[in-house]
């Protein structure tokens, strides 16, 4: 419940985006059954495309709905599951699970959040955020470079479902926090060996949305090669 309620306030206060589902109104209460809670957007989405063909034109979506909101706010949990597509239009993406963003402060060009519990997905966090947890570093300061490190790493996955396959079997086999911590680091870190992937990870280092996307582009056949729409 707590979740719902922190998700339904950054939403509110989310600027104007397609990409950004936009909250009509949300409701909680109690019942007999127990809590209960809903929420209404202006974007109905459905299909998620973790296993859908990924194009160019959604990844340029995705860099500018992300470019747009780290003007205010960290995304905090990109990965593919939270990549979905707009029902009534297939071909526009829709961002989705706000609950653990983060607001930055306007200090300057290196903008970060107050430090934060952390949030997000262990398996698609930027290999920075992997460091400071084997550390035992549980408070972070978040910046939009570690949403767009995390973009990476998530296009990768989403363009070879191989390697999605791989980093779950990691997941499931390590049950032992720091042991999943080290091998999903020597994971991503033995793919980034991969001079486009390192050139890609890199400018999303520098949390430059511009140098990252061609890079990002080019992690994906062009989208004339790719099979018709959904």
């Amino acid at each position: 419940m707590v979740h719902f309620e922190k998700e339904c306030d950054n939403l509110g206060a989310l600027p104007d985006h397609p990409t950004v589902p936009k909250l009509v109104h949300s409701c909680t209460g109690w019942y007999s059954s127990g809590a209960a809670a809903f929420a209404i957007v202006s974007t109905p989405v459905g299909q998620s495309f973790s296993n859908a063909p990924l194009r160019r034109a959604h990844i340029r979506q995705i860099v500018d709905g992300l470019r747009h909101v780290h003007k205010t706010v960290v995304h905090c949990d990109i990965k593919p599951a939270n990549l979905m597509c707009d029902v009534c239009h297939p071909d526009r993406i829709v961002i989705i699970d706000w609950g653990s963003a983060r607001k930055l402060h306007d200090d300057g060009p290196a903008r970060r959040t107050s430090l934060e519990p952390f949030a997000g997905t262990k398996i698609f966090a930027s290999l920075s955020v992997l460091d400071a947890l084997a550390n035992d570093q549980h408070f972070l300061s978040y910046t939009a470079a570690m949403d767009l490190e995390s973009l990476v790493l998530t296009i990768l996955c989403m363009a070879t479902p191989a390697l999605m396959r791989t980093a779950q079997q990691i997941q499931d086999k390590h049950k032992e926090d720091h042991a999943l911590l080290a091998a999903l680091k020597a994971h991503w870190v033995q793919l980034l060996t991969w001079p486009p992937a390192r050139a890609a990870y890199d400018a999303a280092s520098s949390g430059d949305h511009d140098k990252l996307l061609p890079l990002l582009e080019l992690l994906v056949p062009p989208d004339e090669c790719m099979p018709s729409a959904l």
